[in-house]
């Protein structure tokens, strides 16, 4: 699957190509026609998933990070702050409890692989 999802993600069409999304397409794919795996392999394959991401980003991440980290870090202090005033208000409006609000809180905050 691997394989299939790495020809897929090399595919350019009109100059767009999904990249290492291909895996997970082609994962997708076979799951849709009842191809299964244990949790093991499974597992196996999210690490390779996630640790092909890092590979890929890493060094552009770093040479990013250092000319506009400070920028970044203000960007994520003013990002944290307006997602909390959003929820504390969102609380206060719907008299949400605090376990409620603060899962809203972090769930606005949260992006599944």
């Amino acid at each position: 699957m691997i394989g299939l999802g790495q020809i897929l993600g090399r595919t350019s069409v009109k100059g767009v190509s999904l990249g290492s999304s291909g895996v997970v397409f082609i994962a997708l794919l076979a799951g849709h026609f009842g191809f299964q795996v244990s949790s093991e392999v499974g597992m196996v394959g999210v690490v390779l998933f996630i640790y092909c991401l890092g590979i890929g980003a890493g060094p552009s991440f770093l040479q990013m990070f250092v000319s506009r980290g400070k920028t970044l870090m203000l960007l994520t202090v003013v990002m944290m702050s307006v997602t909390a005033a959003v929820a504390w208000g969102l609380a206060r409006i719907f008299q949400l409890s605090p376990d409620l609000a603060s899962g809203l809180f972090a769930g606005a905050l949260t992006s599944t692989p």
